[in-house]
């Protein structure tokens, strides 16, 4: 059967899409991770009404995969599993993405088994924007393998304008890519200074501009957030509104705050946030070092890669281990690329053999997989959200608002669990005004 071309791909096929049901299983059905503080403020400040999808008044504000969760919101409503679900559909899409590209089965198994033993994993089971830029970055690089003749150069401008508006440590990545699509294609040179500003520069201009005018009367805490409040607001206070949002957007705490990149420290860091993040780092530097002389890796990616690490010296700041979540899986890409580039016949017995151990390991680690387990090893174990008596006050209450002198974040879970346990609509001054009290 195996020997078969067709029944080999159907079995692998069939097999690959059992492993994504079981991990879906492990994660959603046999575990119960309550709502994480970033999930809530991810759903009640960004996905639930449209004039807040934009707003930027935290880097975790990532709008468009956050549109997905405003989409999802008006059709299935408010429960959790809904928005987590988004996650789970855009890993799979890396997932196939990976396999448009490698056309290996045995590729597919190894980078499931990868993202298990990850960090990747968890993000994967949760309402949070990682997955999201991880399936654009993989997608881009797809299209730039497939950009010979410039035909994709429209729909990667737009997509790094996806990545670029929807948070600033994709630049890391993103400019490279840029930069990329300009001297490594000089044929098409002046289009592509065409497509830059039609299809990046003005919409990342335009939604930077709509964010800074948001996020600044936002920094105003207004009393009513009402369009004729708003506008007579902005158009007797302009100036203050548009420094406040530009500088709440691009020199967020965090950024500023950052000390001055150090190899050693992001080394330690990397280590103890995931060791597979820092060996995948580790190994692609390997790589494009034996690169200069072997040229396996494709020049772009070679040249994109290259760039991206030098970015980290060129921006200067120590970034947060949880950043090469958004970048795993392109070190894999820029891996497989290199290996699979020796010469080694498609359907061999040692290829047969190595498929094989290689999915009877996968079943093995998902058999092994606790989602609960990996939450309780994180950090996100401590910004889990959950309080049952909150839930006991929202009965007896017998759905109406209360506040018991609650904190911030138990407000939050509150208006959440009252959503869905009185089957309420959101109302964003209803919301405020609760949250206020």
């Amino acid at each position: 059967m195996f020997n078969n071309t067709t029944n080999h791909k159907k079995i692998h096929a069939i097999l690959i899409l059992l492993s994504l049901i079981f991990i879906f299983f492990k994660i959603h059905i046999s575990s119960s991770i309550g709502i994480l503080g970033d999930e809530l403020n991810s759903i009640l400040v960004y996905s639930t009404n449209i004039k807040t999808l934009f707003l930027k008044n935290f880097p975790g504000n990532v709008s468009f995969f956050h549109f997905l969760g405003f989409v999802s919101t008006k059709i299935f409503g408010y429960e959790l599993i809904n928005y987590r679900i988004i996650t789970y559909i855009l890993f799979v899409g890396c997932i196939f993405i990976f396999y448009l590209q490698f056309r290996s089965f045995a590729i597919l198994y190894l980078l499931i088994i990868l993202s298990l033993l990850s960090y990747l994993i968890v993000y994967a089971g949760l309402y949070v924007g990682y997955v999201f830029s991880s399936f654009i970055f993989i997608l881009i690089f797809y299209l730039i393998l497939k950009n010979d003749d410039n035909s994709k150069s429209k729909i990667i401008f737009i997509l790094l304008f996806i990545q670029t508006y929807s948070h600033l440590v994709n630049l890391y990545l993103s400019i490279p890519i840029l930069v990329c699509l300009f001297f490594t294609n000089r044929k098409f040179y002046k289009k592509n200074v065409k497509y830059f500003l039609m299809f990046f520069c003005i919409p990342v201009g335009c939604f930077y501009s709509l964010s800074t005018i948001l996020t600044g009367l936002a920094e105003a805490k207004l009393p009513d957030y009402s369009l004729l409040l708003a506008l007579d607001y902005l158009g007797n206070n302009l100036f203050d509104i548009l420094f406040s949002g530009f500088n709440r957007i691009f020199f967020y705490e965090a950024y500023a705050n950052a000390g001055s990149f150090s190899i050693i420290s992001i080394i330690k860091n990397t280590y103890f946030f995931d060791k597979i993040f820092l060996f995948s780092i580790l190994l692609v530097i390997i790589l494009l070092l034996l690169n200069i002389k072997t040229n396996k890796i494709p020049k772009k990616i070679a040249f994109i890669m290259y760039f991206h690490f030098f970015m980290f010296f060129l921006i200067n700041k120590d970034p947060a281990p949880r950043i090469f979540s958004g970048f795993f899986l392109n070190y894999l890409f820029v891996i497989f690329l290199y290996f699979l580039s020796f010469s080694i016949p498609r359907r061999n017995k040692f290829l047969v053999s190595m498929e094989i151990l290689l999915l009877l390991t996968l079943y093995f680690i998902i058999y092994q997989f606790h989602y609960n387990q990996r939450i309780s090893k994180t950090l996100h174990i401590r910004d889990i959200a959950y309080n049952e008596s909150i839930i006991k006050d929202i009965y007896s209450s017998k759905c109406i608002l209360k506040n018991n002198s609650y904190d911030e974040m138990d407000k939050k879970f509150y208006y959440f669990s009252y959503l869905n346990i009185c089957k309420k609509q959101f109302y964003l001054k209803s919301f405020r005004e609760f949250y206020k009290s």
